[in-house]
């Protein structure tokens, strides 16, 4: 067993107990709340296996997951009225998030995964189980109301995808699973974006977004996307556009 499993193991507690939480709070009798701490700790899990068709989910072929998802759920059952969401609960869960989502990376990668499958991989992985324990609850899904927990999945899993042919298996995943953990509880302690964006924030991470993406399709010559990056005041700009028109008026905006 190595240490990226000994995370996972954590994780899948951290998020059984997350999920019997959840459950206790709406009020589920006692197979409610066992069966949706499983639905959260597995079901990102589950959803990754059945939409890469690699056969049967992993979760019914291993049963070591077993006592750590009776044990996270069990805990809030003693605790019931005591455990709340403070920040030892949310450490647990950013390294259950990080180890989940760069174990499932570098499996993807293995399998030689193209990138849009390998980030559905490694986001559906470790936020995938979140989302259907809030919707089996009739709830909004936390991770598009507050808090960065997608968006760290998704940086640190570009991340290990650009490191990977460079450093190779070990270093890559652990400087991708630092990055996931550091970003998420850095932005937890400093309540970063865990509130409404601004419309200027969202236009600045559109932009970055677009940028982004362009720099990536240019990287691997991909002629087919009509915008490249254009560093005049952060502008995407089409390439066959000029600066200026014929008739000398600025086509920047």
């Amino acid at each position: 067993m190595n240490d990226i499993n000994i995370l996972e193991y954590l994780g899948i507690f951290a998020f059984a107990a997350s999920g019997a939480h959840i459950a206790i709070e709406e009020k589920f009798d006692l197979f409610g709340i066992y069966i949706l701490a499983t639905v959260t700790a597995m079901g990102g899990g589950v959803l990754r296996d059945i939409v890469t068709n690699v056969g049967i989910p992993l979760f019914f072929e291993n049963y070591k997951t077993i006592p750590f998802i009776i044990l996270g759920a069990t805990i809030p059952i003693i605790l019931r009225g005591k455990l709340k969401y403070n920040t030892m609960f949310v450490t647990i869960d950013a390294i259950g998030l990080s180890a989940f989502s760069v174990s499932s990376g570098i499996k993807a990668l293995e399998s030689d995964y193209n990138l849009m499958l390998f980030l559905f991989a490694t986001s559906i992985t470790g936020v995938g189980g979140g989302v259907l324990r809030d919707i089996i609850t009739n709830r909004k899904p936390e991770i598009f109301k507050t808090d960065v927990y997608c968006i760290a999945c998704i940086l640190g899993s570009l991340l290990l995808w650009f490191l990977y042919p460079l450093l190779g298996t070990h270093i890559s995943q652990h400087i991708s699973l630092i990055a996931i953990f550091s970003i998420r509880m850095i932005c937890y302690r400093t309540k970063w974006l865990r509130h409404a964006p601004s419309d200027k924030f969202l236009i600045i991470k559109a932009k970055t977004i677009e940028i982004a993406f362009s720099l990536w399709f240019s990287y691997h010559n991909l002629y087919f996307f009509p915008y490249t990056p254009s560093y005049s005041f952060g502008l995407i700009v089409p390439p066959h556009f000029s600066h200026e028109k014929q008739g000398g008026s600025s086509m920047l905006l």
